[in-house]
């Protein structure tokens, strides 16, 4: 559990910095420099891995039983996408997968 909070975390703060100011190549120079979207794409794999392999502790929502919380997920991210800020929006899949979670609260 310790370890996938860090990676998410580390995951959350690689879009934050994704999403600064670009370089002349199109690209953000501080992100790029530290981590390629190849990278990132590798973390986002191990992530989905990590989830998928635990049910038991991760208990994945079925998108087609809760179409309407899948419904808000992807239009927050259609929307920020569709801004034009985020760097990289071609070398992702973007896709969600809702964790039933008991200890979190809105």
């Amino acid at each position: 559990m310790f370890k996938i909070r860090y990676l998410v975390l580390f995951a959350v703060c690689s879009v934050f910095l994704s999403c600064n100011r670009k370089d002349d190549e199109g690209g953000n120079a501080i992100t790029r420099l530290f981590f390629p979207a190849s990278y990132d794409v590798y973390l986002g794999q191990q992530l989905k891995a990590e989830i998928e392999s635990g049910p038991d502790q991760y208990p994945i929502l079925d998108s087609v039983k809760y179409p309407e919380a899948y419904g808000h997920l992807y239009r927050l991210r259609d929307s920020i996408l569709n801004t034009g800020v985020v760097n990289n929006t071609k070398s992702f899949s973007w896709q969600f997968q809702e964790v039933l979670s008991m200890s979190i609260q809105d």
